[in-house]
């Protein structure tokens, strides 16, 4: 099984947000994307495990919802906060 964080559309996304980061001058703005970032990676972790126990125990749950959500967040905050700092 192919896991999310490994798969190519999340490493594509994830450089991009990196080398975004990498431009940015240090400062509140840099250390709040990048825990962003952090905190997606974390979630994206997340969910990966639980698609695994899922498999693992043979069970058809709803796997990960939350966590689903969370994602969106995160990346939605990351590209509006990115957006912004790019337009200015």
């Amino acid at each position: 099984m192919l896991e999310l964080i490994k798969s190519q559309k999340f490493q594509e996304d994830y450089n991009r947000y990196q080398s975004v980061i990498l431009t940015m001058p240090d400062g509140n703005l840099k250390q709040e994307v990048t825990k962003l970032l952090n905190n997606l990676v974390f979630e994206i972790k997340k969910l990966d495990q639980r698609h695994m126990e899922m498999i693992n125990s043979r069970q058809m749950a709803s796997v990960g919802t939350e966590i689903k959500q969370d994602i969106t967040t995160i990346r939605k905050q990351l590209e509006l906060k990115i957006k912004d700092w790019q337009n200015h």
